[in-house]
């Protein structure tokens, strides 16, 4: 399945990793090749993200608040054909072609996810499909929590690494799957990163965590609804008692003053928002306002308002954000960024405090940047068939595929949640057949947006609302049958029937044009 190091197509801007960094697979379980390193860390990075998009202009012409209270300018779009599972392989495929002279020198593989599609096979069983066929001593399986997923695999894997002075893989995928009145948080990547000793960004022992039982964000097998359970008010109390209980810890325990590193990057969320209301209260907590953080956190938030809701990729899409922004900013050419804080959290809650350093001279290009300004942006109306798709359980696929890419393979009557997942990569480029699927060709007047989500309120909140109405309605008829000293059984059903409209009437408006 793999090609030969000069056979294999590289990007001219990459920088490959030397071979005579890598050890065969007896030397690096004896450690006898070399002296074994004191720095491990990460040593390159790959990300995927679709080919497809909506712009927060379509979202907020439909009465979706994607810029507005979001903070985005666009998220991700993809249909039945993408799911973790082949975004991990395109993000794996990148490094091992970019970054991995010899793929027998990997012997861990590990994945950060929430959005496995499996409740028993783990996404690793299908990235060993990318692999030679004979070398299947590459320990390591799933790690799921929330958004906290990644950072384990990544600790666990250089724990491993440190212990064998070997060389790992750290896989994060997921999807952020979202009803359609939720489109603002919906996005989706796989972020693969290649572990090792010396380094680009080397992750020191030190570290703090802070672990609780909270119910503030829920994923129910069973749930009649896509997007997640969450109570963002608490989940949001979570994150910040977590971020301070950190902050504190690794001062106290390594002497680590937060306010001395050079940058700040941090796990964030759902939304551009989110991370801004996290950044004001980072610098509230530290001693002063540390130089440049300000101008640092625009950097890390880029790629995240243009991609949404990353779950367990936030971490490192965040900071690939900050070091392709800090590469292309030419003031800062001459600004030496060294240290950083790596805050990762995960509803439920998780949370892990580590602190890095930057190796500029062990680095390399990223072409996140070029794959989000190529993406095509889709209309809502194929957003919407596509969210309706997943709701059924249907086969929604309708965007074309890209040269070299895997995808899933769906023949026709297909369930997406059927068994025997088979993905193939490929070969060549399709055209978009219905143009009318682009956003280009949509037109959504702000008339069409409140009705579709005066509409959209109507089915999402017609039972709750309903109980409610007639409670007050029931209420009301008890009160007025009280009063009048008259019990007849007609007036009942007229008198509920009334207050039960006119409250429904009410909260939708108000819902309408106010919420």
């Amino acid at each position: 399945m793999h090609q030969s190091s000069q056979e294999l197509k590289t990007d001219s801007n990459v920088k490959r990793i030397p071979a005579k960094m890598h050890q065969s697979s007896q030397e690096w379980k004896t450690g006898s090749s070399r002296q074994r390193s004191s720095a491990y860390g990460i040593i390159a990075m790959e990300v995927y993200t679709p080919g497809f998009a909506i712009s927060a202009d379509t979202l907020e012409s439909n009465g979706i608040r994607a810029r507005r209270k979001q903070g985005q300018e666009a998220v991700a779009v993809w249909d039945s054909k993408e799911d973790s599972i082949s975004m991990a392989m395109n993000a794996v495929t990148k490094l091992l072609e970019r970054h991995i002279t010899d793929p027998y020198s990997i012997g861990r593989l590990e994945v950060g996810t929430e959005s496995n599609v499996d409740m028993a096979k783990s996404i690793k069983s299908y990235l060993m499909s990318l692999f030679p066929s004979d070398h299947v001593d590459i320990e390591g399986v799933d790690n799921i929590n929330a958004c906290y997923g990644g950072t384990a695999a990544l600790l666990n894997t250089i724990s491993w690494c440190r212990e064998t002075g070997g060389y790992g893989i750290v896989v994060t995928t997921d999807t952020a799957d979202m009803d359609i009145s939720d489109s603002a948080w919906r996005g989706a990547s796989a972020v693969a990163m290649y572990v090792g000793p010396d380094p680009w960004i080397e992750i020191h022992p030190e570290r703090v965590s802070c672990f609780k039982n909270t119910m503030d964000f829920l994923k129910p097998r069973y749930s009649n609804q896509i997007t997640p359970h969450m109570q963002t008010r608490e989940s949001m109390n979570h994150y910040i008692e977590a971020l301070d209980n950190c902050v504190e810890s690794m001062g106290r325990k390594f002497s680590v003053d937060t306010s001395k590193l050079d940058a700040f990057i941090f796990h964030g969320g759902l939304c551009a928002t989110f991370m801004k209301i996290v950044e004001r209260h980072l610098v509230q907590i530290v001693n002063g306002r540390p130089k440049n953080w300000d101008m640092y956190f625009d950097y890390s938030r880029y790629f995240a308002s243009h991609m949404g809701g990353l779950y367990t990729s936030s971490l490192f899409v965040n900071l690939l954000s900050f070091l392709h922004r800090m590469s292309e900013d030419v003031h800062q050419k001459h600004q030496i960024t060294n240290t950083i804080g790596l805050f990762a959290y995960g509803s439920g809650s998780t949370a892990t405090l580590m602190h890095a350093t930057i190796h500029h001279d062990r680095g390399h290009t990223i072409d996140l940047s070029d794959m989000i300004e190529k993406r095509s942006l889709v209309s809502f109306d194929t957003l919407s068939e596509i969210v309706e798709g997943y709701k059924s359980e249907g086969n929604v696929d309708i965007l074309p595929r890209s040269q070299a890419l895997y995808y899933r393979y769906l023949p026709e009557g297909v369930s997406m949640n059927d068994s025997g997942r088979i993905y193939r990569r490929q070969m060549e480029n399709e055209e978009l057949k219905d143009k009318s699927l682009l956003v280009e060709n949509h037109t959504a007047s702000r008339y069409n947006g409140k009705l579709y989500k005066f509409l959209n309120l109507l089915r999402r909140d017609l039972r709750t609302q309903a109980s409610a109405g007639l409670m007050t309605g029931w209420i009301w008829w008890v009160i007025a049958s009280v009063l009048l000293s008259d019990f007849q059984t007609a007036d009942l059903f007229t008198n509920a029937t009334l207050v039960f409209t006119v409250t429904l009437c009410l909260n939708f408006g108000i819902n309408l044009f106010f919420g």
